[in-house]
């Protein structure tokens, strides 16, 4: 089973948002897909996905500043998931945990200010405290430093549909697709931002592509369907993420 998150997608079955499973999965040797997006971020994969730091990116650098990144950072992963994964109840603990890590990366930010890595896993952060509105804004100074990556034009996309901006959301949707034609995932989230913003034959049309890459994708297909039930009136035109029956 795959589920559409974010423009990734999970390839092990997910059957409930317990506690015990979200701590199975984060004491799991196997990696996590907070792994593999930190890992693609601060350039420690191998292949085709490799981000290389930009000049006076590195967080480990001699500054005197590396322990505060790393601190912060330390906190914040092991509470980031990707849209469709189950996420365990925070705790207090989590919560000042995050705020904790919100709090070394800010300063950290002050004399990294064009830090796209460390931009993004605030916004992951402060959305996963419900903040959506800094989440967007992070995500967007993100975008801004590094216009080139898939991955945080996704995170962007999400939060622009998760506050109901669907022109903007379209607008980076685009943008994501152009960055990494081949991800059909890609698609799926712009026809829904097209679906947000009222353009719902070229939602349609997007979101059929996207099957076509991928025809036994439930998500993909389930998808199609509910924007065809749109198109035919019968349902009523969403305008958030949240008013999709899809998980999210």
């Amino acid at each position: 089973m795959a589920w559409w998150v974010a423009g990734s997608r999970v390839t092990r079955p997910v059957t409930d948002g317990s506690a015990e499973q979200g701590n199975e999965a984060m004491n799991s040797d196997e990696p996590d897909d907070a792994d593999v997006h930190a890992a693609r971020l601060y350039g420690e994969t191998d292949g085709d996905d490799q981000v290389e730091l930009a000049d006076g990116d590195d967080p480990d650098g001699d500054d005197g500043t590396g322990n505060l990144h790393e601190l912060g950072a330390s906190l914040i992963m092991p509470h980031v998931f990707l849209h469709g994964v189950p996420r365990p109840p925070l705790t207090e603990a989590d919560r000042a945990g995050i705020e904790h890590g919100i709090l070394c990366l800010d300063l950290w930010l002050q004399d990294h200010p064009d830090s796209w890595q460390t931009l993004w896993v605030l916004g992951k952060a402060h959305q996963r405290l419900g903040r959506s509105e800094r989440a967007g804004e992070l995500f967007l100074r993100s975008h801004e430093e590094n216009p080139r990556h898939p991955d945080v034009a996704r995170e962007l996309v999400m939060e622009c549909m998760a506050l109901g901006r669907g022109l903007e959301a379209v607008h980076f949707a685009r943008t994501a697709v152009e960055l990494d034609p081949e991800d059909p995932t890609l698609l799926v989230n712009l026809a829904l931002a097209l679906l947000i913003s009222g353009q719902v034959d070229e939602a349609l049309l997007q979101a059929n592509q996207a099957l076509s890459r991928d025809p036994a994708d439930e998500v993909t297909a389930n998808v199609v369907g509910f924007i065809r039930d749109v198109a035919e009136g019968r349902r009523q035109q969403p305008t958030k993420l949240s008013k999709f029956p899809i998980p999210s």
